[in-house]
C-alpha cells in the first residue's frame, strides 16, 4: 500500500490532493481547498467516505465533519457511494470492479478534482469505460458519472447515489438541489 501511495503521489500529487491509506488499508485520497474544506475518497471502491465543508454556524468559522463512515465488520457503513446496474440484470455492475485514478485537476485554490476509471463488461458483451469524477468546492462538493459503452449493442443503466448522512438535529436541515424521480 505505501508503494501504491508513494506512486500515486508522484503521478498525480498537487496542491491540495494527498494520497494515503485509511484504517483499512484501502488507498485513499484527500482532497483540501484554501478555505480548508476537505473530502476523503477510498479509491479502490468510489466511497466518499468523510466530507468536511467550512461551516459558519454553531458560534464558529471552522470545518465540521457532514458525512463519514463507520467501519463494521467486514462492511463500511456509511459515506457516498456510487451504484450503477444493467436494467436487465439486478446485481451491480460495479460491484467486483477495481476504481484507479485515472486524471486529477485543480486551481489551486477553489476546487480539486479527481477522475477514477474502471472497464466493466454487462450483459450480451457490452464493453463499458465507466468514469467516476469527484469535486471538492468551498462550500459543497459535486460527482459526476461518465459512460461509455464499448460494445456493439445498446445497454440500459439505473444509477443512484447510496448515502448515509447523519444530522445532530432535524430543524433546520434540508438538502439543496434534490430532486425526486419523474
Amino acid at each position: 500500500a505505501a508503494t501504491q501511495t508513494s506512486q500515486l503521489e508522484e503521478t498525480f500529487g498537487r496542491k491540495g490532493l494527498r494520497f494515503g491509506t485509511d484504517a483499512t488499508g484501502a488507498p485513499t485520497a484527500e482532497l483540501s481547498v484554501r478555505n480548508g474544506s476537505s473530502l476523503q475518497l477510498r479509491l479502490n471502491d468510489g466511497l466518499v467516505t468523510s466530507y468536511r465543508p467550512k461551516v459558519s454556524w454553531e458560534g464558529g468559522d471552522g470545518c465540521r465533519e457532514l458525512l463519514h463512515t463507520v467501519a463494521g465488520a467486514g462492511a463500511v457503513k456509511g459515506g457516498v457511494g456510487l451504484v450503477l446496474n444493467e436494467a436487465s440484470s439486478s446485481s451491480s455492475l460495479l460491484g467486483a470492479s477495481e476504481w484507479s485514478v485515472a486524471d486529477v485537476d485543480s486551481d489551486s485554490y477553489d476546487a480539486v478534482q479527481v477522475e477514477l476509471g474502471c472497464g466493466v463488461g454487462g450483459a450480451k458483451g457490452a464493453k463499458l469505460e465507466v468514469s467516476y469524477v469527484v469535486t471538492l468546492y468551498p462550500l459543497s462538493m459535486a460527482t459526476a458519472v461518465i459512460v461509455k459503452n464499448n460494445g456493439a449493442k445498446p445497454v440500459e443503466l439505473t444509477g443512484a447515489v447510496l448515502s448515509h448522512i447523519k444530522f445532530d438535529k432535524r430543524r433546520g436541515t434540508a438538502v439543496e438541489g434534490l430532486r425526486g424521480c419523474p
